[in-house]
């Protein structure tokens, strides 16, 4: 959704702004561009998005450089 460039920028790719981060620093609210859409066109959703942290947290998965960034994250 955002990624970081040369340890002074983020980037937002995916989503309007950095993330709202709770209080307590456990909840982070990110609000998706208006109108993302895939290579071919078709929308993106929320739920695209969900589908895909899930599939990367499926124990299946091993992607040792995305791993440690996920592990703790729940869905």
């Amino acid at each position: 959704m955002c990624r970081q460039i040369c340890f002074t920028t983020t980037k937002t790719d995916l989503v309007k702004s950095l993330p709202l981060i709770s209080k307590d620093g456990l909840s982070y609210t990110y609000e998706l561009r208006d109108e993302p859409k895939w290579d071919d066109g078709s929308p993106l959703s929320v739920d695209d998005v969900i589908f895909t942290m899930k599939a990367h947290k499926c124990p299946l998965v091993n992607n040792p450089t995305l791993k440690p960034y996920i592990s703790d994250i729940a869905i």
